[in-house]
């Protein structure tokens, strides 16, 4: 499925960006899904819990948003060039497999990128984990959509209790708090972290 809002004729060539639309039975799956997912976080880190699994985690998750936060500077700038896309600058190569255009801007972008997820993974930086969570859950943002207010409520209610049980009921169940075991055991940009206050040596504390 493609979204194209109204472009005049000086956008006629702006290329059109893909958007997968969720619909009912997906919004039904959608924190079952997530469930399955969270509960098997829970699992490994509970009872595999090696360091080796606990980085590969880390870093699929880290690429996900190295490739998030390379994508979003790359359409900023196109943004601010007046366009919703690279189409004003000049194609370097095409990615055959993907049809994808890259652009010096893409490259750069890129760079910086994967600059900045490489520090993340050597030093765990607080702030470029928040750029690189923000920037994955804008890329989804970007990618999904809804089929219909209908669907956004049954996501929405469906989350609501995906949250409450998780947080709350699940330490009653499993004997231990699933979402804060998985939230604080993942070294990766899938939350954001701001320091409370500083330790006694200076050390900032989360």
């Amino acid at each position: 499925m493609y979204v194209r809002p109204y472009e005049d004729d000086e956008d006629a060539h702006t290329e059109e960006v893909p958007q997968s639309a969720l619909k009912d039975e997906d919004a039904y799956m959608f924190p079952i899904m997530g469930s399955c997912v969270l509960f098997g976080l829970f699992l490994i880190y509970k009872y595999l819990g090696t360091d080796w699994i606990k980085f590969f985690i880390t870093g699929y998750i880290a690429l996900m948003s190295t490739n998030g936060l390379g994508m979003n500077m790359s359409q900023y700038v196109g943004l601010r060039s007046g366009r919703r896309d690279l189409s004003k600058f000049s194609t370097l190569f095409t990615i055959p497999y993907f049809d994808v255009k890259v652009t010096y801007v893409d490259i750069v972008a890129y760079v910086i990128a994967i600059s900045l997820g490489v520090q993340y993974m050597l030093t765990k930086n607080w702030i470029i984990n928040n750029l690189m969570g923000i920037s994955f859950c804008l890329l989804g943002l970007k990618h999904i959509g809804l089929s219909s207010y209908r669907t956004g409520a049954i996501l929405l209610l469906g989350l609501f209790v995906y949250d409450v049980f998780w947080v709350f009921g699940s330490k009653s169940v499993f004997g231990s708090n699933v979402m804060v075991t998985v939230a604080t055991g993942v070294e990766a940009p899938i939350k954001l972290m701001f320091p409370r206050k500083q330790d006694g040596c200076g050390k900032l504390q989360f």
